[in-house]
């Protein structure tokens, strides 16, 4: 990022969101952050609401945004199996609605946080992932949380991203993890290192 960025963090007012949004003001960024609720600091702009209504993403996402940070996802495998179409909508149809936002404002880059939920625990596919050929992917997903998320993370967001030259990165909780291990292999990495 630039000296000083105006960033996005979606699902900003959640766990990982605070502790993201928290690094980004110590770093002297201009942070806005669109979520269900509002940020805890009142000094931080705060765009309530659902992604997946009409208005909340170009709210969100104002003119002279730099980066976009989206961690929005349904993520319980329980409210999936219940609604998947609900999952479906947040987890695919809002992320696309952003990556064309981000295209039109001319945003300089998407990070998209991921999952390693989406190999989930089904049967066998055996086949690399396209997003990693490295990764061979061992199980198909099983809930619709994680098959929506698949779904985004393999099909929409390198398609969508390289259409409109936006930079991606979507990093997996693992590949974090093993990051900061390989920093500092005698902790256990905590909340404080995001």
């Amino acid at each position: 990022m630039a000296d000083r960025s105006r960033v996005l963090v979606t699902g900003g007012a959640g766990f990982i969101g605070r502790r993201v949004v928290r690094a980004l003001l110590a770093e002297g960024h201009e942070v806005t952050v669109a979520d269900l609720r509002a940020f805890p600091d009142p000094d931080v702009r705060s765009v309530i609401g659902d992604l997946c209504d009409p208005g909340v993403p170009e709210r969100a996402v104002s003119p002279g945004t730099d980066v976009i940070i989206h961690l929005a996802a349904l993520t319980s495998v329980l409210a999936s199996v219940n609604d998947p179409v609900s999952t479906y909508r947040l987890n695919v149809d809002a992320t696309a609605r952003l990556l064309e936002l981000a295209r039109e404002n001319e945003v300089e880059t998407f990070l998209l946080a991921s999952t390693n939920a989406v190999v989930g625990s089904g049967s066998a596919a055996g086949e690399p992932s396209k997003l990693c050929p490295a990764l061979t992917v061992t199980r198909l997903p099983s809930a619709p949380s994680w098959a929506s998320r698949l779904a985004r993370d393999e099909a929409e967001m390198p398609s969508t991203a390289t259409a409109a030259a936006i930079p991606i990165a979507m990093p997996r909780p693992d590949s974090a993890v093993r990051s900061l291990r390989a920093r500092s292999p005698s902790r256990a990495p905590r909340a404080s290192d995001v």
